[in-house]
């Protein structure tokens, strides 16, 4: 990313709870304040983001936001939340199936991993520590 701020991670519980595979980590909300936003439903993470949006379109600056979410049933509406940040900075992170084809948004990032190619995630511990804000 060229943004050298730390960027704001947006999810739900059940979708953080899916990346961290049942491990618990010891955190604290101050710990993460500003830069990771949990919500339970879908519902509330789309709210947050469309009211993100505005803020940031009524000339407010924000960091890169990274949001991580599996589409399932949802994604007229994850397609609609993505297309209402048109032109502003956010990365869509889509656990599983998206119809709507290569063309639309999002992009794949790169080639999915292969048995070859092997991904290592760093630990969720190192992981939330990076989301802390200095100080």
């Amino acid at each position: 990313m060229e943004d050298e701020r730390l960027p704001d991670v947006v999810t739900t519980r059940h979708d953080l709870n899916l990346i961290l595979r049942g491990n618990q980590l010891a955190i604290t909300d101050d710990a993460v304040a500003g830069r990771l936003s949990v919500f339970d439903t879908l519902e509330d993470s789309i709210e947050h983001l469309e009211a993100k949006a505005d803020h940031i379109r009524s000339g407010h600056t924000a960091p890169t936001t990274i949001w991580i979410t599996a589409p399932g049933e949802n994604t007229d509406v994850i397609h609609q939340t993505i297309d209402y940040w048109t032109g502003l900075d956010l990365i869509a992170l889509l656990r599983g199936h998206w119809p709507h084809g290569p063309n639309r948004r999002p992009h794949l990032a790169h080639w999915p991993t292969t048995i070859t190619h092997a991904f290592s995630p760093q630990p969720p511990q190192d992981a939330f520590s990076a989301l802390q804000s200095p100080g």
